[in-house]
Formats: C-alpha cells, structure tokens, sequence
C-alpha cells in the first residue's frame, strides 16, 4: 500500500512542522506558562499539528483516549516532549490531565511488537 520511503518522508514532515511550530513560541509561552490555562497551552503547543488533517497527528479527541500515563509518558520522555519543552513536571501533568479529560482511569496502552520482516 504505501511504501516505507512515503511512511518515512510522511514521518519526517510531521517532526518538521512540529519542530518549527515548537521553536517559533517557546521562550514565549515559557515565560509565561505559569499563567496560562491548559486549554491554552494546548491551544499553543500542540493544536496546529493535532487539528490539522494533512499532518494526520491524532486529533483532540483521539486522543482523550489515551490513558493518563501514555499522555504524560509522551510528553516527558516520549515523542511530544519537544512540545512539553520548558514546562515544569506539574505542568506537564496538568497538561496531560487536561488532554485525558475527567475519565482518566483507563488502562495503558500496551504497545505490541510490530513485525517487520525476516532478516
């Protein structure tokens, strides 16, 4: 269906548009995230990539599905941390709380090995 050169071109454009979102606002919502709502830190950090269809990063409500620890373990250590970059632990939390929404008791997602090939 798709080969692996359009999933990797597809991937590097995503990283790319994130980074540069990223790197336009950051000192700015740094210095003033204390201030700023969850809402509003997501509106800042992380809407243009995941409200966007052609990005096809998972939408809002995607990812309300995701359990709290999968949020925060993206956002700390994982491929959202760039976005998290510059906000405290408990902010980072918060944030994850705020994008879980109220029912946040499911479990994690366990992520299966993908097969790729034979060697």
């Amino acid at each position: 269906m798709f080969s692996r050169w359009s999933i990797l071109a597809g991937t590097l454009l995503l990283i790319i548009a994130c980074a540069e979102r990223e790197s336009g606002d950051s000192a700015t919502i740094d210095a003033v995230s204390d201030d700023l709502t969850m809402a509003e830190i997501y509106e800042l950090r992380c809407n243009e990539c995941h409200s966007s269809p052609e990005i096809k990063a998972p939408s809002f409500g995607s990812l309300r599905q995701l359990n709290l620890t999968n949020i925060a373990f993206a956002l700390t250590n994982g491929k959202m941390r760039t976005q998290a970059k510059g906000l405290s632990q408990s902010r980072i939390y918060e944030l994850a709380e705020y994008i879980a929404g109220e029912d946040n008791s499911r479990p994690p997602v366990r992520r299966q090995p993908i097969w790729d090939h034979w060697h």
